[in-house]
């Protein structure tokens, strides 16, 4: 309930950037390099790391967790802003408006991953 009103009105902010591949390949990027040690990588059991974490992180990537459904705009403040009493951190000083959208825009369409921006996690 707490972060719901914290969210506010966050949750009817659009993504300013065209759903394009470059979009979602950078976003994909910010992903792996911030995200994945928590949240996990496709077709990847959970990390070390997020194996200690309480509550345990969603695999954002995986279909018992994909947060498709979720308006972009609430993705994108916890991003920004993380989620307080849990591990999530904020992004704000670290990453990019832009960035934060392009991760926002890869998570919200992890249903749907174009297989150039699924190639980014085999390497």
């Amino acid at each position: 309930m707490a972060l719901r009103a914290s969210i506010g009105s966050a949750v009817d902010q659009k993504n300013p950037l065209p759903f394009a591949d470059d979009n979602m390949l950078a976003g994909a990027n910010v992903y792996k390099e911030n995200c994945a040690v928590c949240h996990g990588a496709p077709h990847q059991g959970s990390t070390g790391f997020s194996k200690g974490m309480f509550p345990p992180p969603p695999k954002l990537l995986e279909k018992a967790d994909l947060v498709t459904d979720d308006p972009e705009g609430e993705t994108f403040w916890k991003v920004t802003h993380g989620i307080r009493l849990s591990g999530m951190p904020g992004f704000a000083d670290t990453l990019s408006e832009k960035q934060r959208w392009q991760v926002t825009m890869f998570v919200s369409h992890a249903d749907k991953l174009p297989s150039a921006v699924e190639t980014v996690f085999n390497h």
